[in-house]
């Protein structure tokens, strides 16, 4: 039946408690992209992240390291002894794991806010891009497959898509 939620089978479930259900093996680092993701107009100092989420600075630092590395972060250092730390809105990453927390927090709440999330992101980012929702859906079915209509679950409503090669 089209809607129904399936349960994930036994042994598959994600621990709820813990950071992105527990996809990663440090949980400090996962609480640390948690945290950024969920405030991401936040400024964050290291003492504040410390205190937030228990732990040292030392401790935070080569997680620092890591996810300034890897563009999802940006450092700024402007007072070299008290950095500040903050989303890199550019990081598609960034875009990724707020998916990523939409489907756990989906799939433990029986929701369907990663599916908001992501017509939300194709009006807003590949929309601009391609130059409207059509543009944007044609961008989708060429890249990820065959899309024959548009359901936006809040509103019960469907759109019809015609795909469309670009050629006419």
């Amino acid at each position: 039946m089209q809607g129904e939620i399936k349960e994930l089978p036994v042994g598959l479930e994600l621990p709820s408690d813990e950071p992105f259900g527990g996809l990663f093996t440090s949980r400090i680092k996962s609480a640390l992209i948690e945290e950024f993701i969920s405030d991401p107009y936040h400024v964050y100092r290291p003492k504040e992240l410390a205190e937030l989420l228990d732990a040292s600075y030392p401790t935070l630092r080569s997680h620092f390291s890591h996810l300034v590395d890897s563009g999802l972060i940006l450092k700024d250092t402007r007072d070299a002894g008290r950095p500040k730390y903050r989303v890199n809105f550019k990081s598609k990453r960034l875009i990724a794991l707020s998916l990523l927390m939409d489907a756990i927090n989906d799939d433990r709440d029986g929701t369907d806010t990663m599916d908001e999330s992501m017509i939300n992101y194709s009006r807003s980012h590949l929309a601009n891009i391609y130059g409207d929702i059509q543009g944007a859906v044609n961008y989708i079915s060429i890249h990820a497959g065959h899309i024959n209509e548009l359901t936006i679950n809040g509103q019960n409503e469907r759109y019809p898509v015609t795909i469309s090669d670009g050629s006419a």
